[in-house]
């Protein structure tokens, strides 16, 4: 009798998961990229308010855009970490420093991924740009700016989302770690396919896929491996300069 009690109030003083589990890690995605969208629409409709034509100067709309969705987004993810008050942001996300070894290894394989896309497409005799990076590059009032953009402000939001919340929510779940950087890098790899098919070109579009696919694994692996998703947000900002150097060409 009283060792059924002392275990029910081992189970009573058992310490509240930060974690949602499956479904909750998946509505809750769903919800940071609820809000995502709509702080996007409200950056770029200031935009379209002053004048400015959604084609127009560089994509100032996804400037705007990205930087209030940006916001938008992480203050709810960060408001759902918080909630559970039993983990801080930092160690929700893993925001720790890298290995630098690590760090390079990374940053190989990713260029490795990108030079044998880029080689296939020429093999093939295909423009391997992405168009509206090339557009935005080549009308935009200060290119510096959209560098800084598509370097900085969306690598930052792309990896907490992918590889911070809805990764680490997934791992800590039934799915385990497999699991969840099997649907994560799904996930991620469905989200950015749109970019790929704005060329029309199948052989380019799926090029485009395979290598999303095969650096959201990447990213995947490396959050899960080294617990950085700093480490994460390097290897995405790098990713997205050689993009930028390659439509500049």
């Amino acid at each position: 009798m009283f060792e059924d009690d002392d275990d029910d109030e081992v189970a009573v003083k058992k310490p509240p998961t930060p974690y949602w589990g499956i479904i909750g890690t998946l509505a809750f995605t769903f919800g940071i990229f609820l809000a995502f969208g709509v702080t996007w629409e409200i950056g770029a409709s200031f935009v379209t308010e002053a004048g400015f034509h959604r084609d127009d100067f560089g994509g100032l709309h996804f400037m705007a855009g990205y930087t209030t969705g940006m916001i938008g987004g992480l203050a709810f993810m960060v408001m759902l970490i918080r909630i559970r008050r039993t983990v801080s942001v930092a160690d929700y996300l893993d925001l720790r420093r890298p290995p630098i070894g690590a760090t390079l290894l990374c940053l190989v394989i990713m260029g490795a991924v990108v030079a044998l896309v880029q080689a296939a497409g020429a093999a093939m005799d295909l423009d391997m740009v992405y168009a509206p990076v090339r557009d935005n590059l080549a009308t935009a009032l200060i290119p510096l700016l959209y560098v800084l953009v598509t370097a900085l402000v969306v690598p930052v939001f792309d990896t907490a989302f992918f590889q911070g919340f809805l990764l680490k929510g997934l791992a800590e779940s039934r799915l385990g770690m497999h699991g969840a950087a099997a649907i994560s890098t799904l996930v991620w790899t469905v989200m950015q396919i749109p970019s790929a098919t704005i060329t029309r070109n199948f052989d380019v579009a799926s090029l485009q896929t395979i290598e999303f696919l095969l650096v959201g694994a990447l990213l995947a692996y490396a959050r899960l491996r080294w617990k950085s998703l700093i480490l994460c947000g390097i290897v995405c900002s790098a990713w997205n300069l050689i993009t930028l150097f390659i439509a500049s060409r």
